[in-house]
Parts: C-alpha cells; structure tokens; sequence
C-alpha cells in the first residue's frame, strides 16, 4: 500500500496543481498496489461536493478517477466547505473514514481506520489482485521416467518384511507410508519455478499518448475556467485526436500480439475476451482456508436441514429390505500383492497430487515394488479393524461453479483423498 500526502497552497496555479498530480498519480498506478491519497487544498472556494462547470472540484474529481481513485469525505471540513480529503482505491468495505473536530484549528481532520475485511479480501488462494506485477512460483516434483525408475529399484530393494515385522496396524502404516516419503523427495524432489510477469497487454501506452492526455487535461481545465467557446472547441478536437490515437495503438498491438503468437487462435479469443469483460480475473476465492471449511460445513448442514425426516431408522429399513434367510456374517479373505498391484494399474492416471505430494502417476509406476508391503498394512488393518490415520487427511481444491469469483458461494469444494487409500 501506498500513502501519500499532497498540499495545494493557497494562491497557486490550479492547472499546475493538476498537471502535477496527474504525473504524481500516473507514477503511483504504475506500481498496481492500493493506494491512499490525503490531500488539503487551501482554497476559500473550493468544495469537494461542487461540480459546476470550472470549478477546480470537478477537475479534482476527473484526475482521481482517471487513476481509479475516489473521495472517501464529502462532509465540509472548514465551514461548509469540504477542503480535506482522503482518495482511495479500496474496496468501500475495508476501510472507514471519519471527520474530526480541533479547538485548535480552523478546520477539521480525517481519520481512516483500515477494517479486517481489507485482511480478509487481500487473503487469496492463487493470488491478490496485483499478482501480475510480480513474479510468481508454483512448485512441481520431478517425475521423469528415469528417476521413477531409480525410485522403484531403491523401493524394491527395502526389506519390507524386516522393516514392517511386529507392528500394528497403524504403526505399521505409518513405518511404511514415512519410507515411501523419504525415497521419493530423494528420488523425485520438489522444484520450484518462478514467472517473470507477462508483458502487459497496454504497454502500447507510448509516452507520445501521456503527451497527448496531459494535453487534454490541460485544455479541460482551461475551459472549464474560461468558459469560452475557443477553449471548449479545443478541448474537443484534442480529446477527439486521442480517442483515435488510442484507437489505433491499441488495434496495431492487438495486431503484433497475434502474428507474433505461436497459437494465433488462442491469441485472437484472448483479446476478444479481454475486450468483452469475459477474461477470468487473476485471484479465485477470496477468503482464507478456515472461512471457506467453515462455509463448506453449513453447506452441509443446510442440507441435512431441509430433508424431511424418515419414517423408520436405517436398522428398520435394514431388517425389512433384507430376508433373514439371506442373511450371513461378513467374511473376507487376505489380499496379496498380485490383486494389490492389478487394482492399482486400473487407476486414472492423473498428476494431481494428494497432500503428501503423491499423485496416481507416481503409485502406478512403482507399485510392483511396494505391492508387497502394502498388501501386508491392508491385511493387518482388516484383521485389527482400523484404518490409518494417515489416509484420513484430504487436500480440499475451490473449483469455481457459477457467479461472482469474489464469492465464496461460487465456488464447491474437491477433496483430493490420498492415493493409498484408494487402495484400502
């Protein structure tokens, strides 16, 4: 976040004031970070609530804007003038703005006081709104066929019987589970890989076009102030001469950005997306993880709410569904690692890692190394009756269904379970 502080003294030149602000603000927006803007303008005629044609307020008014930025105090401040003021690009939410009388003064102060909404929109799970202007890293894990290869040589070495003997169940599990782990960061380590920023899309912006916006600014301000018809003509032409100036500079960039794409089709959607309002924003959810599990839990509990209650219980229906002559003992058999093996090659082969970092790519290749040991924890986790702690930890992905991405209802959860209970 950006603070600054700005001071317009009395007695001096309106179109200098700005000209200079236009500069300072165009100079802040180019760091894409938020931005608070204080600013006093010592002038007896001055009301930030006036917006008749030359009056200063109203040029205030356009040069803010043209940053993104918006008064937050319309109250009047000296008298029943409004000369103090605070311009921000925040969200309304996430701040509050109040005014404040002194003894001491001729006028009043602001204060802002930043809310924990301004926390809360500024935790994201991809990225903030500003992630473009920086690089960004992922981390991925090295799977080349080669390491996979060394890796289920090194697991298929390991005395699984030595290693797993006199546990139980969950113990067992455990020993097994913290082996596999330790080979594969070995074998297949985690990497991380940084993104430069794209180049942005307006660098065609050319100090040439900043030229030409400065002036029509100036124009603007001189016919607001002089009212005459020579003035208000050449503000006109001027800004008509930048429209098609930014009309043409953006179609000659929009036309570099095609022939020099090596897919000039995807190229082509991605500017007509842009233009259209359809391009997908650069943050997902904007919440943290503890809102979004609770959200997912009163998901649930709205549901259960609305389903009537049943007649009967689940035994009932059980003893009813299920003829007695029929009925029998559960019984299961050991499994080996043959119908271990054959169960796991039918896997959907996905990259998509579990939160121990396993992905069914990984399982699929090395399993005839740890079919074996892995055949032994189901057995014994049958015959205990328990199922490992371990498997009952889930990675849980916001996938966006429908409606605003700044909600946190447009978004269902997926649970990535762990690929060894899969197994289970």
């Amino acid at each position: 976040m950006i603070i600054a502080s700005i001071y317009k003294p009395s007695g001096s030149n309106d179109k200098i004031f700005l000209e200079q602000l236009d500069l300072l603000l165009d100079f802040f927006v180019h760091f894409g970070c938020d931005l608070v803007l204080t600013g006093h303008i010592d002038r007896s005629d001055f009301n930030i609530e006036v917006h008749s044609s030359g009056n200063i307020a109203s040029s205030w008014h356009n040069v803010l804007r043209s940053a993104g930025l918006y008064c937050t105090n319309f109250k009047p401040t000296r008298g029943k003038a409004c000369i103090d003021n605070i311009a921000t690009n925040l969200d309304p939410s996430s701040y509050k703005v109040e005014v404040h009388g002194w003894s001491i003064s001729d006028h009043s102060f602001l204060s802002m006081e930043i809310t924990e909404a301004y926390t809360k929109l500024n935790t994201v799970s991809v990225g903030n709104r500003n992630s473009t202007n920086e690089n960004r890293s992922i981390e991925y894990r090295l799977t080349s066929q080669t390491l996979l290869a060394d890796f289920s040589r090194t697991l298929s070495l390991i005395d699984w019987d030595s290693a797993l003997s006199g546990l139980e169940s969950e113990a067992m599990y455990d020993k097994f589970h913290d082996i596999f782990i330790c080979w594969m960061n070995v074998y297949l380590p985690v990497k991380r890989k940084t993104f430069k920023p794209r180049r942005k899309h307006n660098s065609w912006y050319s100090p040439h076009l900043k030229l030409m916006k400065d002036r029509v600014m100036a124009l603007l301000c001189r016919s607001r102030q002089s009212g005459q018809n020579a003035d208000i003509e050449a503000y006109k032409a001027a800004k008509r001469t930048y429209r098609q100036a930014l009309q043409v500079a953006r179609r000659e960039s929009n036309e570099e950005f095609i022939n020099t794409a090596d897919n000039k089709c995807k190229a082509a959607w991605t500017i007509v997306n842009r233009e259209t309002g359809r391009d997908r924003p650069s943050h997902h959810v904007q919440t943290d993880a503890e809102d979004f599990s609770k959200y997912c839990i009163s998901a649930v509990d709205e549901i259960r709410q609305s389903l009537s209650l049943p007649s009967s219980s689940a035994v009932d229906l059980l003893q009813r569904s299920t003829p007695a002559a029929h009925s029998r003992l559960f019984n299961w058999r050991p499994v080996n690692g043959g119908e271990v093996s054959r169960l796991v090659s039918g896997f959907k082969s996905s990259g998509s890692c579990d939160v121990y970092g396993i992905s069914s790519v990984i399982v699929k290749v090395v399993i005839d190394a740890i079919a074996h040991p892995l055949a032994k924890c189901i057995n014994a986790c049958l015959l205990e009756g328990s199922f490992p702690a371990k498997l009952k930890m889930s990675k849980v992905v916001p996938i966006f269904k429908k409606g605003n991405y700044g909600e946190i209802n447009s978004y269902r959860a997926i649970s990535l379970v762990p690929c060894f209970s899969k197994v289970f």
